[in-house]
């Protein structure tokens, strides 16, 4: 009553509390979880609703709470369960467990049971408070999805597999282009900037005295020069465009021949074994690239020893070899019979795949004080020999990479020098095309030294123009092959067919490229090229270009 006598009407707190029990007891019957609490009001323990109607009891029959729950697991999965449950009470923390429970009509439900345990100072067992929830239609529906995939034929799941295969391999191969793409730019780029350098060093040397000061310093740097000109062709033999001195070769004559020094490369602790067949068909090969290939191999075999006794072997075959299930392909998979191989393999540390997918990227090495250049280079002699490599490797149980290549199916053309003409005369104008400043700037010098008057642009569009007003002044032209605008092939068709048209004799044109002669020459075809002038260039380079030229 208030003070006028008429009944209270304003909540008290029992109704707060009322509602707010109202509001969680919906909000619990609405997640569709059951929920238990062993200690709860008065000791008595809570079961909610949904616990009741999962295991089929009416609210008057309820067991005890978390230990009813155990008695209707599954035997199978009781052991598991109490497991759970006893690291969650030693430990304090949460536990969450999916097990199967059978309920009073002898149904099998899964269940997702989440909860923690409390400790109770006064009480002799811990509380515990936790949910429930049924999922076996999501159980079902993930079993029906197995069955399905079990059921599913095994050549249409061996077509699957095949092609995700196809897929991976696609994938590597185009990152392989791309990387190699990239390797013949900086290639090219770089030995731009050696021409300066190699060109401007042979230059000094000319006029230093034997006995002056500087003149070992500018050898240092020459010799600085040719090494970093070494370092870009490793560069283009990734990139699949080194330069080849194509003969017949045996795999097994050629490991044997090697046989010596590999010994010397190997740690002291390494034991080499090398077991070849003796009857291998030929290769079509450039020895001197293959070489450099097995010292690799052995080399980053030796490494994988990390110092300690081990083994390593050299084998030769033919055939196409069985693969394993993780065996991994780099360049053109091997897909023909006729084909030979040679395998490095070593019993160090091992790979992991991560490891292994990268280890023929350039610039990617596990050495401390590796430049990843070396298998890099491997990667792109074995491409541009048409073969490929295969790689085994298991973390602690060793690495086999095996090469293989077609064998010959017609006599190898080995490369063979042209004749040396007489002595060209140094004498008349040279035109010089180049879009590097410093380029043109030595080889202006070095052909001023030759004997010969200089005319230098740097577009092809310049050189055109200087060409038709005065080409029969020039003794010859070298010419960039990669400039903005015009290439120089460009020019040299353009060139070439007004000369056609106004029945001029062709000018002797040279053309110079960071690029290779074996990369470029698919693009000279019926364009009378004269002679080909690989950058960096030293003087004698120069030289003997001109000393190769046709006499006018």
């Amino acid at each position: 009553m208030n003070a006028d006598g008429a009944p209270d009407t304003r909540p008290t707190d029992l109704d707060a509390l009322r509602r707010r029990e109202e509001r969680l007891r919906l909000a619990v019957e609405a997640t569709g979880a059951g929920v238990w609490d062993t200690h709860a009001d008065a000791g008595e323990p809570f079961v909610s609703p949904h616990i009741e109607a999962l295991l089929g009891y009416a609210p008057l029959q309820t067991p005890r709470a978390l230990r009813a729950l155990l008695r209707h697991v599954v035997a199978d999965d009781r052991p598991r369960v109490l497991e759970r449950l006893r690291r969650a009470r030693a430990t304090g923390a949460p536990f969450t467990i999916d097990c199967r429970v059978t309920n009073t009509r002898g149904q099998i439900r899964w269940v997702h049971l989440r909860g923690r345990f409390i400790d109770t100072p006064s009480r002799t067992a811990p509380r515990s408070i936790g949910t429930i929830v049924d999922i076996t239609s999501e159980f079902e529906a993930n079993e029906a999805r197995l069955e399905a995939a079990r059921t599913h034929s095994l050549e249409e799941l061996r077509r699957a597999e095949q092609q995700a295969q196809r897929d991976a391999q696609m994938h590597h191969a185009q990152k392989l282009e791309s990387l190699g793409l990239l390797a013949g730019g900086i290639a090219h780029d770089f030995n731009n900037l050696l021409v300066g350098v190699l060109s401007n060093a042979s230059l000094a040397l000319l006029d230093l005295e034997e006995r002056s000061p500087v003149r070992g310093i500018v050898l240092d740097i020459e010799r600085t020069a040719q090494r970093a000109a070494d370092l870009t062709r490793q560069l283009l033999a990734y990139s699949g465009k080194g330069r080849f001195v194509v003969e017949s070769l045996d795999l097994s004559a050629l490991a044997r021949e090697m046989s010596q020094l590999l010994r010397t490369v190997v740690s002291k602790d390494a034991t080499l074994h090398l077991e070849l067949d003796e009857a291998l068909p030929p290769i079509e090969g450039d020895a001197t690239q293959l070489r450099q290939v097995i010292m690799n191999l052995i080399t980053n075999a030796s490494d994988a020893l990390s110092g300690r006794p081990g083994t390593i072997a050299i084998r030769t075959g033919q055939g196409l070899p069985v693969a394993r299930d993780d065996t991994m392909t780099f360049g053109e998979a091997c897909t023909s019979n006729e084909v030979v191989w040679l395998e490095v393999s070593d019993s160090g540390i091992g790979m992991t795949r991560d490891v292994a997918e990268r280890i023929f990227d350039p610039f990617f090495s596990t050495k401390f004080t590796g430049r990843g250049l070396g298998l890099a280079a491997t990667l792109g002699i074995v491409r541009g020999h048409h073969g490929a490599i295969t790689l085994e490797t298991t973390p602690g149980q060793g690495t086999r990479l095996r090469l293989c290549f077609p064998t010959l199916r017609a006599p190898a053309v080995t490369e063979v020098a042209p004749p040396r003409p007489a002595e060209h005369a140094r004498s008349g104008r040279v035109l010089v095309v180049d879009d590097d400043r410093v380029v043109r700037s030595v080889t202006s010098a070095l052909l001023t030294r030759q004997g010969y008057a200089v005319t230098t642009v740097e577009s092809g569009q310049d050189a055109l123009e200087e060409l038709a007003q005065r080409s029969e002044s020039f003794a010859f032209a070298l010419i960039d092959l990669t400039m903005p605008g015009l290439t120089g092939v460009e020019v040299l068709e353009q060139w070439r067919a007004r000369e056609r048209r106004e029945g001029r004799s062709p000018l002797p044109v040279v053309l110079m490229s960071g690029y290779t002669e074996v990369d470029v020459a698919p693009h000279l075809a019926d364009l009378q090229v004269s002679g080909f002038l690989q950058k960096p260039f030293t003087l004698a380079a120069v030289e003997a270009m001109i000393d190769a030229l046709p006499a006018t």
